[in-house]
C-alpha cells in the first residue's frame, strides 16, 4: 500500500516549517518515501510513533528512529510543501500500520 505523504526530517515541526513530498510505501522490512532525495526508514530502527493534532488543524505522525525524528501526514493534496489539505482517516491507518511494525520492547 503506498500514502502520498507530506513530511519534515528534524527534531521538531511548526506551522511555519515546509514540508517535503513524496510516496511512502511500507515494505517487510522498512518505510521507503520515494522523494528527492528518497527517505529509508528500516522498520528495526523504530523507537516509536505517535500520532498527534498539530495545533488542532490536521493529524501528523511523529515518527522517532534511530536515525532521528520524521514528522509525516498523508495528504490529498499539496501547494509548494506549504498548504495540504490532510487525510484524516488515511494518517490514522498509517500510524495503526506503522505501529504493527515497530520491534518488541519499544513505546508506541
Amino acid at each position: 500500500m503506498t500514502f502520498k505523504v507530506l513530511f519534515h526530517e528534524g527534531p521538531e515541526a511548526s506551522l511555519a516549517t515546509r514540508g517535503r513530498i513524496g510516496r511512502l510505501k511500507l515494505t517487510p522490512d522498512a518505510a521507503v518515501i520515494d522523494s528527492d532525495p528518497p527517505v529509508v526508514i528500516p522498520h528495526e530502527a523504530l523507537r516509536s510513533v505517535e500520532l498527534f493534532r498539530m495545533h488542532n488543524t490536521g493529524r501528523m505522525l511523529k515518527v522517532t528512529h534511530s536515525g532521528g525524528t520524521l514528522f509525516i501526514t498523508v495528504v490529498r493534496f499539496s501547494l509548494f510543501g506549504f498548504f495540504a489539505l490532510v487525510n484524516y482517516f488515511a494518517t490514522g491507518e498509517l500510524a495503526e500500520l506503522w505501529k504493527r511494525r515497530m520491534p518488541a520492547g519499544h513505546d508506541d
